[in-house]
């Protein structure tokens, strides 16, 4: 859900953004061909007083670049509470490897299982410095800093197996800090953990949750 709304947020920006490039580039060439050098049209005394137009062109901008302000914080703000009842996976970034916590006890490194279509709430600290949990297909980035406690919430919406990387430069091994968040079908998930390690927790890579 949240890759979804971030997509749409993303796509709005770009759409209004070339919106108004193409009509501020459009009439700067519009009026640099109608009224370039030797071109025999009439030309009227400029108008002195343009406050109206410049009112309602800035206002019409700075709303609709509000508007996508507001729709971004909102989502911002709403990716920092997590849903009551959410499942919580403790996860403990450590140079150079990702070691994450069931709420059964069950631990890994580099790999997090999870059920699909639940919200997963994500505990995270560092054991050194600071690195960046990162799952692009998720949209989701957030620091995971030395001595406090981040979090980030998702909710998953297909099985797959999706990349996890640290976003933050780390120390010589950096580029391979890289783990895998694996979502299971429900059954599936409380099979491995009552059996982990089993062929189960690897489906294929997929795409966006």
């Amino acid at each position: 859900r949240t890759a979804a709304e971030t997509d749409w947020l993303l796509l709005a920006l770009v759409v209004v953004s070339a919106l108004v490039l193409v009509l501020v580039f459009g009439l700067m060439l519009y009026f640099g061909w109608r009224f370039r050098a030797g071109n025999p049209m009439r030309r009227r005394p400029l108008p002195t007083r343009t406050f109206g137009l410049e009112v309602g062109w800035t206002a019409a901008t700075m709303l609709a670049f509000f508007v996508l302000d507001v729709w971004a914080a909102d989502l911002y703000l709403r990716q920092m509470h997590a849903p009551e009842g959410a499942m919580k996976i403790a996860v403990t970034a450590k140079q150079w490897m990702w070691k994450a916590e069931q709420p059964n006890g069950v631990r890994e490194i580099n790999l997090v299982h999870l059920p699909v279509d639940r919200d997963i709430e994500i505990v995270m600290t560092s054991e050194d410095v600071i690195h960046d949990f990162s799952v692009p297909a998720f949209r989701i980035k957030r620091d995971v800093l030395p001595g406090r406690y981040t979090m980030i919430w998702f909710h998953t919406t297909r099985t797959g197996r999706f990349r996890l990387y640290c976003d933050q430069y780390c120390g010589l091994d950096h580029a391979l800090m890289v783990g895998h968040v694996i979502v299971m079908p429900a059954a599936a998930y409380r099979d491995w953990l009552d059996h982990p390690g089993g062929d189960a927790a690897s489906p294929a890579e997929g795409a966006a949750p």
